[in-house]
């Protein structure tokens, strides 16, 4: 999947994002991640997989475009705080899927559902998905700095890294 992103990442977020706008890209990006998410925890068969994780490279929409409308709407002084905060999502997500997949495969669970991360991930999407069709609003062009557009387009090196190691 850490390929597929990437190569969404650097093809297809500039025309995306000029062609949607950042708040729209997210939208798409949660709402797909929530559908792929599902289809993961409910997926019968191993293969099926395979075509859900090429489906759910359309997420890698979100960071590029997150990360543009962070830079408007937070002084630069916020920034670090919140790049830290989105940080540490990124280590305690593990060590709740993993806990929730152990207590679900074990024998003391009431189902075996092997896919219960998945579900539980798909829950807390919905939530982030329900926040920001609340709270994200469109970045006023006038308002924004130019290289607003230029840092959608242009993810940078480490996020692309990250997202091939990950996959």
């Amino acid at each position: 999947m850490g390929l597929l992103a990437a190569l969404v990442q650097s093809l297809l977020v500039g025309p995306a994002v000029r062609r949607l706008g950042e708040r729209r890209s997210i939208l798409v990006d949660l709402s797909v991640s929530v559908l792929s998410f599902l289809a993961c925890a409910l997926a019968p068969q191993v293969w099926m997989i395979y075509l859900i994780i090429a489906v759910s490279s359309l997420a890698a929409l979100d960071t590029p475009a997150s990360q543009a409308l962070i830079g408007t709407s937070v002084g630069e002084d916020e920034q670090g705080a919140l790049t830290s905060v989105l940080s540490i999502t990124r280590v305690v997500g593990p060590l709740i899927a993993t806990n929730v997949f152990a207590y679900f495969v074990s024998p003391s669970a009431p189902i075996y559902f092997p896919g219960a991360p998945f579900a539980v991930g798909a829950v807390l999407i919905a939530g982030a998905l329900a926040l920001a069709w609340r709270f994200v609003r469109p970045a006023a062009r006038a308002a924004r700095p130019a290289q607003a557009t230029s840092r959608a387009e242009h993810l940078d090196l480490s996020t692309v890294a990250v997202e091939v190691a990950a996959g």
